[in-house]
């Protein structure tokens, strides 16, 4: 992997390309390599994960988590919607049924990112509860999030890769892109999760606690 990026650093340098720790340098790497980068290990940072729903923080970024909270890290995982259609059980309901399934899921799925995280050490969870796949050009939570980034003041975000495809995981990818109006001179620096995966076995016993993801995948 370090030889890749160092010969991906020379290539960009010689043509006068963008950084690979840049949103336009990665999108580079993509085209010639189709694979990853990484410019760093995990440390010792104040650090904020940006998960579209309950458990893509364990399978995009759970092991580099672990790594973080193993170096001293103070970690926060902002969960963005309420992850009340992320189950194959709620298909065939419909009405007062498939509200009272949904809201029932929202309770499970909250419960099973804080027994989740507690296997990776980490406490500190935000549930901001938008609507499941309606991320997207919701100003409310888009107001609350920079509200939490502020009070927090991180210096490392992670966010879901820009190349994926759900609508919700793409929504919360965007806070990578610049901002017309005036920011802070101090802004934290952006990391695209599945660019700095580590698999360790706590990431394992973590993503075991999700079961309606394990009936969702099955």
């Amino acid at each position: 992997m370090k030889s890749i990026y160092r010969g991906l650093r020379g290539l960009l340098n010689a043509l006068g390309s963008p950084s690979p720790r840049t949103y336009e340098g990665l999108s580079l790497a993509e085209d010639f390599f189709h694979g990853p980068t990484l410019d760093w290990d995990p440390g010792r940072e104040k650090v904020v994960v940006l998960a579209p729903h309950m458990d893509d923080e364990i399978i995009g970024c759970g092991g580099t988590i672990a790594r973080h909270v193993d170096m001293g890290a103070d970690v926060t995982v902002v969960y963005l919607t309420d992850g009340r259609r992320g189950s194959a059980a709620l298909f065939n309901l419909k009405g007062p049924a498939l509200r009272a399934a949904e809201e029932a899921l929202v309770l499970t799925r909250k419960e099973e990112a804080r027994l989740a995280l507690g296997c990776l050490g980490v406490q500190k969870l935000v549930f901001l509860d938008a609507p499941d796949t309606e991320l997207a050009g919701n100003s409310a939570v888009a107001a609350q999030l920079r509200t939490v980034l502020s009070d927090i003041r991180p210096s490392l975000v992670y966010v879901p890769c820009f190349l994926e495809h759900h609508p919700d995981h793409r929504a919360a990818s965007a806070v990578r892109r610049p901002r017309p109006e005036p920011v802070p001179a101090e802004q934290p620096h952006l990391t695209i999760w599945l660019l700095a995966r580590c698999l360790l076995t706590s990431q394992g016993n973590a993503f075991a606690v999700f079961s309606h993801s394990l009936v969702y995948e099955s």
